[in-house]
């Protein structure tokens, strides 16, 4: 499959509920329209399902290697936050992603943290 040069690609992810959020350019995500016919799918058999699914070659079934390297792509849920604002101004003067940043040293402290539970 070929893309043009300067086609935009569009991202997207599923939720555990089953409902597909299209990323917005500003990294915000929005509900996608459905353009399922969910009356024709619901009286379907699974079998016909099935047998739907495995015919259509733009759509392969998954292997089990790429189940097996599959990961979960953390959803952003907007917060407020209060912070320091020496800190927030030190983050913001590191330019265009400051929140991604944040979000990481967040991350780094959790990952390092994680196993040392405090019990209460």
């Amino acid at each position: 499959m070929s893309r043009k040069k300067n086609a935009k690609l569009t991202q997207a992810l599923l939720t555990e509920e089953g409902q597909v959020l299209i990323k917005n350019s500003d990294g915000t995500y929005r509900a996608a329209k459905s353009e399922t016919d969910w009356q024709r799918l619901r009286s379907m058999s699974d079998e016909a399902v099935e047998k739907i699914a495995r015919a259509d070659n733009d759509n392969p079934p998954m292997t089990d290697e790429e189940w097996a390297n599959a990961a979960r792509v953390p959803i952003k849920i907007p917060i407020s936050l209060r912070v320091d604002d020496d800190v927030l101004e030190f983050f913001k003067s590191q330019g265009k992603g400051y929140q991604t940043r944040m979000c990481a040293v967040l991350r780094a402290y959790m990952n390092a943290h994680k196993d040392k539970r405090v019990s209460s």
